[in-house]
């Protein structure tokens, strides 16, 4: 799991450098840390981010 201070951190972070930055919430199956990667969810975030902006 990542607490959603740490994704709010991080921005403050990026914010000077990235064009955008959005926090989305995962649940369910896969939500937890290391298991991100194999979550649908995550994979449909990605796909849109990569190819549809």
């Amino acid at each position: 799991m990542v607490k959603n201070a740490s994704s709010l951190s991080l921005e403050y972070l990026v914010a000077p450098m990235a064009k955008s930055y959005r926090v989305v919430t995962i649940t369910g199956k896969n939500a937890e840390h290391g298991q991100l990667t194999y979550n649908k969810q995550v994979e449909k975030q990605i796909i849109n981010f990569l190819w549809l902006q």
